[in-house]
């Protein structure tokens, strides 16, 4: 089992690169005992410039000079307690200015709250009037989970820091004593650079033309909520791309050559291919093994998604837009034409050798399963 200095670590020196990797260049600290971690993981990190002002309400003024002199995301870190309340003149002008400010409030852990402890007081969207997001991570446990939850959280929290929808955000972080991370772990602090917006209102099929044209394609296909969804079928058959349709896609009873309905079955069988780019459009499917592979794939992701709440579960996309599916399909079909003839048929194939399986199991088996999907066959289109 992780302990304890090892999972703050990796936590606070995960959440400096994630800042990093978003466009955070300067960090400015107001120093206090609970801010300890992550104002150490900021003076490691070798490519963060760290300012020091004691005073919360004038640092976070300072920020928000320093983000309209740069045009990039500043973060402000205080300790727990009465010192965030201090930041709130200068995020309320950070709202009205549409001002890309980061507010990290250190906080106590879980339970120390509402229990009388010194400087404690409730964080918990403290700034609901004036931010743009919100969010309290969780205590530093040393799972998986705990990481996935600061790029998950990161990457919906992206979209305010460039573009329409600017304007301050806030993390609350509680943390657990002792307060020390390992400082030995440097290793863990990155400098890489994802790719900017990762959020987008309108196509630009210039920036992921490369990724279309290679061969291995999947568009993958969860709840449609009604939406228009003709252009991905127009789509699909230009450019010989498969489709992975969830239940409520409205795709399944097109019965299009190029859906493909058995594949939670094929990955449970333990399916595996190779695939070069994945468009997930709408909102997440519900097979569990499907998700699973998207979490573990090496594929390069699009997200697509009429709404400015992006779900980026199982796993961050590489880029997300923020449009209908129709208006995006359509935006890609001025592109060159792509050779993926075998490709879709290796997937066609499986789905015909599923569908036979299926057929043989339904023949000889006497379960629940078995009656209701025979009820579903049995029902027209007038039943409802």
């Amino acid at each position: 089992m992780t302990n304890h200095s090892d999972a703050l670590t990796q936590q606070v020196f995960t959440f400096a690169s994630e800042l990093y990797a978003y466009g955070v260049r300067e960090v400015v600290i107001s120093p206090g005992s609970r801010s300890t971690p992550l104002a150490l993981a900021f003076e490691a990190h070798p490519k963060i410039k760290t300012w020091i002002h004691p005073d919360e309400r004038s640092a976070a003024f300072f920020a928000l000079g320093l983000i309209k002199g740069s045009g990039k995301p500043v973060a402000i870190l205080c300790t727990s307690g009465t010192a965030a309340a201090n930041y709130t003149p200068a995020i309320a002008e950070c709202q009205i200015s549409r001002v890309p400010l980061i507010v990290l409030t250190s906080d106590r852990p879980h339970e120390l709250r509402s229990v009388g402890a010194p400087q404690a007081i409730n964080q918990v969207n403290m700034f609901s009037n004036y931010v743009n997001f919100q969010f309290d991570l969780p205590i530093a446990d040393g799972t998986e989970q705990m990481l996935y939850t600061i790029h998950y959280q990161m990457q919906i929290a992206s979209q305010y820091l460039y573009g329409p929808h600017r304007g301050p955000i806030h993390f609350n972080m509680p943390f657990r004593e002792p307060l020390t991370p390992d400082m030995n772990r440097v290793d863990l602090l990155k400098s890489q650079v994802k790719t900017l917006p990762h959020y987008q209102k309108s196509i630009a099929v210039k920036g992921i033309s490369a990724i279309l044209q290679k061969k291995k394609g999947l568009i993958i296909v969860g709840d449609m909520q009604h939406q228009e969804v003709d252009q991905i079928l127009t789509y699909s058959t230009v450019y010989d791309m498969p489709i992975l349709a969830d239940p409520l896609s409205q795709l399944r009873k097109s019965n299009h050559p190029n859906v493909i309905t058995t594949y939670d079955l094929l990955y449970r069988a333990g399916l595996d291919l190779d695939v070069d780019f994945v468009i997930r459009v709408g909102k997440p499917v519900i097979s569990k093994k499907l998700n699973q592979w998207l979490k573990r794939t090496k594929a390069y992701q699009i997200l697509v998604q009429n709404n400015d709440k992006i779900d980026v579960f199982p796993m961050p996309p590489n880029i997300s837009y923020e449009i209908s599916a129709n208006d995006f399909f359509r935006s890609l079909m001025e592109e060159e034409s792509v050779q993926r003839k075998d490709w879709l048929e290796l997937w066609q194939s499986l789905e015909q050798q599923s569908r036979v399986e299926i057929k043989e199991y339904l023949n000889h088996a006497s379960d629940e399963a078995v009656y209701v999907g025979e009820v579903i066959h049995k029902l027209s289109k007038g039943d409802a």
